[in-house]
């Protein structure tokens, strides 16, 4: 908001009466105020209590005079970039000009004074003087601003940090019943409370089934709460590609076979590489997008892992499989927590975490996770991970 200091102020400093009327009535404009001084203590006096947008000084007055005025001027912090107009109609030879510089004037108006040229010359200084204080009080209001984000930043970390907190509690509280439940019904299931009928052992199994996805749920809400407070540790060792391909293919064969889908590795070139990772991690991430392949995979169709040396450095896994693919309009935000695009069936909907953990996971590890995708021919899982 503009205040008086806005407003530019020119001080005009002769101890001549006529000579400060004068010059009064050329600069006088209802954009700016024009002050007096008939002497440099009453100009020193005059820049204790007012921002001048520029200052015009009578060189020649009596008991000081204008190069003490300007000397004093200058020696004051606040006034010390102060534009100063000398006026004189003596001191007109270089050696007084230099003089007059070296106490810091900015120009020169000799006597008898030109009103187009004295006001040509104030204007400048005018209009300097508003633009800079038009910048100040945009920095001004970019600091406040500045500052109400900071305080807004901070109250959302605060907000995330009580979120992590609440998921990571909640999730353990949550665990340990669904762990009982999940024991009772195996234990039904494996016949340990007497024989079960046809019908109770298929709907045990869907019991089971379902437990089974809350507590992936569960574990994704847990890794997700730690991510986001930054408590996940990797526990780096020396892993070779290859071999753990071997062991998610293996762990997830199963499903493959059940909805009889051609599921092929190929790591012939990366039999010897091995990256610095932490094994547990990367077989979650892995394990997560050969089973969204798998799952959206239709009855008969194709996933394939492939393993390449994609540049110097640098290993890439790609997951291929033969499903629906992902519209152009889900791809931007596929990596999003608790994102699942409207393409996606109800049935095959879960909370939404699993890329977004995968995605930070790869990225802890110092690699990259990507997609691409063309509807109705399938999608493509990228991971480049760098190399030992």
């Amino acid at each position: 908001m503009a205040d008086s200091s806005d407003i530019p102020t020119i001080l005009i400093v002769d101890d001549d009466v006529k000579n400060l009327q004068a010059l009064e009535h050329m600069l006088e404009r209802p954009d700016r105020t024009v002050m007096k001084a008939t002497s440099g203590d009453e100009a020193l006096r005059c820049l204790l209590s007012h921002d001048m947008a520029v200052m015009l000084l009578d060189i020649r007055m009596a008991e000081m005079d204008g190069y003490e005025t300007a000397a004093l001027i200058r020696k004051r912090e606040k006034t010390q970039a102060l534009p100063i107009i000398f006026l004189t109609a003596f001191n007109k030879d270089d050696a007084d000009v230099l003089k007059g510089y070296s106490f810091g004037a900015v120009d020169y108006i000799f006597k008898p004074i030109v009103p187009d040229i004295v006001c040509a010359k104030v204007d400048i200084f005018v209009e300097l003087y508003k633009r800079t204080r038009a910048l100040i009080r945009k920095n001004e209001d970019l600091e406040r601003a500045e500052q109400t984000l900071l305080h807004m930043n901070q109250q959302l970390a605060e907000l995330n940090r009580l979120k992590s907190s609440f998921v990571s509690v909640a999730s353990h509280e949550i665990r340990t019943p669904v762990t009982g439940i999940k024991g009772y019904v195996e234990n039904m299931l494996s016949g340990l409370t007497g024989p079960l009928t046809e019908k109770q052992q298929h709907y045990l199994g869907r019991v089971a089934s379902n437990v089974d996805r809350l507590m992936r749920i569960i574990d994704e809400l847990l890794d997700i709460a730690r991510i986001e407070a930054g408590q996940i540790q990797l526990q780096l060792d020396k892993v070779n590609v290859s071999q753990l391909i071997a062991d998610v293919a293996e762990s997830l064969q199963p499903l493959a076979m059940q909805k009889q889908i051609r599921f092929q590795q190929d790591t012939s070139q990366v039999s010897d590489l091995y990256v610095k990772a932490d094994e547990g991690k990367l077989h979650q991430v892995l394990t997560n997008l050969v089973h969204n392949a798998l799952k959206f995979t239709p009855l008969g169709g194709r996933v394939d892992v492939e393993t390449v040396p994609k540049e110097p450095g640098i290993v890439q896994i790609t997951v291929r499989d033969t499903g629906p693919g992902i519209p152009a309009s889900d791809l931007p935000r596929i990596f999003d927590r608790f994102y699942s695009g409207p393409s996606v069936p109800p049935d095959a909907r879960g909370a939404g975490l699993g890329l977004a953990i995968s995605k930070s996971l790869i990225t802890l590890h110092g690699g990259h996770l990507s997609v691409s995708s063309t509807p109705g021919q399938g999608s493509q899982f990228f991971v480049d991970l760098p190399i030992l």
